[in-house]
């Protein structure tokens, strides 16, 4: 349980004691609004996603009952909770107490489950595609995280899928001198007024120590000029500039995030959770300057620093532009 990374769970792997794991089950035709298991709806009110929500088909209907009865058939087994999309499914378990069954065993008697559903209803094929993917909750927090990231997940793919151009991968877009992946706004860009957000390690400090008003003040500083207009740009590293982040987002503001790695080899961009609909609506620019790396954990101190130094860089270069307008105005 002190492995924090995800797993694919192979033929052989024995998981039989306590644990809370996430499972996805993919299907094997994969369709993100229609497929086998339902359709997605939603509306579109003052161009915000609204009512996001699968309509399960028959087949839906009879995978969510397979879920409810997992208890049935293990009674150590809890459903923290479960979202079936149209073309995948997500499952959170909480298994109390150790199992004479392995956890791959549960999950091979849900999928007969499932596929016998679908014979009742007429589905013939291959219902899911491969194995399970499973992630293990390791550390406090992650739990309450993951199932607001699974009953978010309709919300999420729809407005993916009504803003589709806006997630769409931009490559080597030059920015200060860099170049850059972006997905998002890069109108953003051209904003005269940009705000940096880096709270430097002598506020910090200070605050250990018990003076934390230079550090507030720093920080209700950066909300207030997003309230007045200015675009905030950062990498949002510390806990102190994430908190700066959540507000601005929760708002409402325009934000450039530095991404602290690349963006993958494909056409289209998947946010995490909290970045999607600020790039569907066209207040938040992401930018990637580094080369994707599939397993890559954190950044180090360097990679921080030169992150910092490009957000510098680009509210210096918007500065600089400002400047040369109203000069060649006047």
């Amino acid at each position: 349980m002190a492995d924090n990374k995800f797993i694919w769970q192979q033929m052989g792997t024995r998981w039989r004691g306590v644990g809370i794991y996430h499972v996805t089950f993919a299907a094997v035709e994969r369709n993100a609004q229609k497929g086998a298991f339902g359709e997605l709806k939603w509306e579109i009110e003052n161009e915000e996603v609204k009512g996001a929500k699968v309509v399960w088909t028959p087949l839906g209907r009879g995978v969510s009952a397979c879920i409810e009865s997992i208890p049935e058939h293990y009674p150590m087994i809890k459903i923290c909770t479960a979202v079936i999309m149209p073309d995948h499914v997500h499952m959170i378990l909480y298994v109390t107490e150790r199992m004479e069954a392995t956890f791959n065993m549960v999950l091979r008697g849900w999928k007969q489950g499932c596929k016998k559903v679908a014979r009742e209803v007429g589905f013939e094929g291959e219902l899911f595609a491969g194995d399970p993917f499973i992630r293990v909750m390791t550390y406090k927090g992650q739990l309450q995280t993951m199932i607001e990231y699974v009953k978010q997940n309709p919300f999420r793919m729809a407005v993916r899928l009504a803003y589709s151009e806006n997630f769409a991968i931009q490559r080597d877009v030059e920015v200060a001198g860099r170049k850059y992946a972006a997905v998002g706004n890069l109108h953003l860009l051209y904003q005269p007024k940009m705000w940096q957000v880096h709270v430097h390690k002598e506020l910090v400090w200070d605050a250990e120590k018990g003076n934390d008003k230079a550090l507030r003040d720093y920080k209700n500083q950066c909300v207030l000029q997003a309230r007045q207009g200015a675009t905030l740009v950062s990498p949002f590293i510390s806990k102190d500039e994430a908190a700066v982040r959540d507000v601005a987002l929760k708002e409402k503001h325009a934000i450039i995030y530095i991404l602290d790695n690349g963006m993958p080899p494909k056409r289209m961009y998947k946010p995490s959770g909290m970045w999607t609909e600020g790039v569907a609506q066209g207040r938040v620019l992401i930018l990637a300057p580094w080369e994707y790396e599939a397993n890559k954990k954190g950044c180090t101190r360097e990679e921080c620093n030169a992150m910092n130094k490009m957000a510098e860089d680009i509210v210096k270069a918007a500065l600089n532009s400002d400047e040369t307008n109203k000069a060649t105005l006047v």
